[in-house]
């Protein structure tokens, strides 16, 4: 789904988990965002979706979440004295190869009461060299710190192999919140397991791969409190518009659901698996700027969850109704048809979305990365806003197409092949 129980912060690329406690009645400084599990209503601070409407800009079509950010402003003052507890670094599934590069996805946990000054620096340590890898600070840092709760901040990072570079094997955090003051956590182990390999989710046609972690209120920002755990389903979330050559989206009208290219395209298991729960009876609104509000429960539509044995699930959501082709239970081929893209949930628009996570209820665990065996990368947008307005820019001569066991680049306009 195009976003579900939003924790919003502002632009994001990789996540990890720190966890550093600050001692309580030390006067703070600077600003953050804070997350709550608010709505965007300052009389009410229980959870509702906010109304989308589905334009030619994209990116609020695709980027909006079911719960929003509130700030909270801290004033300055001295710093704290050390923290009680390390930093903790968390990056579920290890990397995914994105245009011949390596990623590293995850979040930053931090044990950090409310009313203590926000980090000012954070840096990631190549273990083994001993240098730092990367770093974030000032406003750089501010954009990518997020609230949790009265006691937890979140910190969003995203880490690329340059070249020259590769991602180091074990990575160290440190974060400071003076001059003179810092924090350091355990080594992460990088994970060299390879990312889990999709086949097509869909079948002919031309499909934007809409998805950025910059996005203030895309997947990377949708956050759920788990009885153990917080977690981020939809960290590597895909969704997946059609466009023509000339990059509209519809025939005709726009706002009716059924004009839109991809609506009632067949959607394909990505993988031998079998079919642990569905959805099929949700109904849809009978125009995009219609759809109405949707309790949380109902936000990913119609739906399939398919279990990868030893590998995770995947979700499928916001599927036509009535037409799914399969039961919980069954036992799906890679390539079967489960059902049909349709305009169910809290959707903008008809899309697939599609992520692969650690638990095969929606809403809830890791995401977890994925790549397709094989696609062509034919060209993309630069500014999603134009999506549906304008043709997308043609990848540069000279490029190669065709990508291996590759997750597309952000709004990359791809067709799927098998061979």
């Amino acid at each position: 789904m195009i976003a579900s129980v939003a924790i919003t912060n502002d632009k994001t690329t990789l996540g990890w988990s720190f966890s550093l406690a600050m001692p309580s009645g030390t006067p703070c400084r600077g600003r953050f965002p804070r997350i709550t599990a608010g709505m965007n209503d300052p009389t009410n601070s229980l959870a509702r979706l906010p109304r989308r409407t589905f334009t030619g800009a994209a990116l609020a079509m695709l980027a909006t979440p079911l719960m929003s950010a509130r700030a909270t402003t801290m004033a300055d003052d001295a710093a704290p004295a050390a923290p009680s507890s390390r930093p903790r670094l968390i990056a579920p599934g290890g990397t995914v190869r994105v245009e011949g590069e390596d990623e590293l996805v995850g979040e930053i946990h931090l044990a950090w009461p409310a009313g203590e000054p926000s980090p000012t620096t954070v840096r990631l340590l190549d273990a083994d060299r001993g240098d730092t890898f990367a770093a974030f600070q000032d406003a750089a840092l501010t954009r990518r710190l997020a609230r949790i709760d009265e006691d937890r901040l979140l910190i969003h990072v995203e880490l690329r192999s340059r070249p020259g570079r590769p991602l180091p094997p074990r990575l160290l955090p440190v974060v400071a919140w003076a001059p003179d003051r810092e924090g350091r956590g355990d080594a992460l182990v990088v994970s060299a397991e390879s990312a889990t390999v999709f086949g097509p989710p869909l079948g002919a046609g031309l499909w934007v791969a809409i998805h950025d972690p910059a996005w203030a209120r895309g997947h990377r920002r949708v956050g759920f409190q788990q009885p153990d755990r917080w977690t981020i389903p939809g960290r590597h979330a895909i969704d997946f518009v059609q466009v023509d050559p000339d990059g509209r989206i519809a025939r005709g009208d726009a706002d009716r659901p059924a004009s839109h290219f991809g609506y009632g395209a067949p959607v394909l298991a990505v993988a031998d698996g079998v079919v642990s729960a569905t959805r099929n009876d949700m109904t849809e609104a009978t125009s995009i700027a219609g759809n109405r509000r949707h309790p949380l429960i109902d936000a990913p539509g119609n739906h399939v969850i398919l279990s990868l044995a030893g590998r995770g699930h995947v979700l499928y959501e916001h599927l036509r109704p009535g037409s799914l082709t399969v039961r919980p239970g069954d036992r799906v081929r890679k390539g079967q048809v489960l059902g049909e893209l349709g305009f169910t949930g809290d959707s903008t628009g008809p899309h697939l979305h599609l992520h692969l996570c650690d638990e095969g209820v929606p809403n809830s665990g890791e995401g977890l990365p994925f790549v397709f065996d094989r696609f062509e990368r034919l060209g993309g947008y630069d500014d999603l806003a134009t999506l549906g307005r304008a043709r997308w820019q043609a990848a540069p001569e000279g490029d190669s197409t065709v990508r291996i066991r590759e997750k597309p680049a952000p709004h990359r306009v791809i067709r799927f092949t098998t061979t």
